[in-house]
């Protein structure tokens, strides 16, 4: 599923957005210019992951996937995403989740 970017800028309105919900099991993307920030909220009663394919290689093998944990009932933002390390050949950010939660792109 392709998450939505929400832009952001200096407005006095601010920026309103719609968090998008990322199922188990899938793979979520977006795409990455490098000023992209990832919002996540995990509503769960455990700590829950969020891993992100890592699409770079070092001296001919793969780069682990990140894993980043996200504390049970908290919210935690990760990025900049590094374009060489992180896109895939469509310019994309490719990730999972390891339960239900709310994610959301946005665009510095």
């Amino acid at each position: 599923m392709d998450l939505t970017i929400n832009q952001v800028n200096r407005s006095e309105a601010g920026v309103f957005f719609v968090p998008d919900t990322a199922a188990a099991g899938e793979t979520h993307t977006f795409t990455n210019t490098g000023r992209e920030v990832l919002l996540c909220n995990n509503g769960q009663a455990t700590t829950e992951y969020l891993t992100v394919t890592t699409q770079s290689t070092v001296d001919g093998s793969d780069v682990e996937d990140k894993s980043l944990p996200i504390l049970a009932g908290y919210d935690a933002a990760f990025g900049p995403w590094p374009l060489n390390i992180y896109n895939n050949a469509s310019a994309k950010v490719e990730l999972t989740v390891s339960a239900e939660m709310s994610l959301s792109v946005l665009r510095i």
